[in-house]
């Protein structure tokens, strides 16, 4: 949700003008916000899961910690009105397209 949200917003304008609904327009100027809470039940599901299937420190430590780093830095470094931040922050996921 995080990702597809933010990916979104660089297409926020064509989206508005070819009637696509989209997260990003949706949240309109609290994208940051709702993003937040989803991030942060992802890292508490997260967290649950590990706990539930008996998972050691190594995931604990990689997985939920790196995700709780991670996360609430990506949110707070992307500005969400700047195509070229919303690309950069995801281009590791579509490394053949250029902007």
């Amino acid at each position: 949700m995080v990702y597809d949200t933010v990916y979104g917003c660089q297409d926020r304008s064509e989206d508005a003008s070819l009637g696509v609904y989209s997260t990003s327009l949706l949240f309109g100027k609290y994208v940051k916000p709702i993003c937040a809470v989803f991030g942060a039940a992802f890292i508490a599901l997260l967290l649950a899961s590990g706990v539930a299937n008996s998972q050691g420190p190594s995931f604990m430590l990689a997985a939920v910690g790196g995700a709780a780093v991670v996360m609430p830095w990506s949110l707070m470094v992307v500005d969400i009105d700047n195509v070229k931040s919303c690309w950069g922050k995801n281009k590791f996921c579509h490394p053949k397209r250029t902007q």
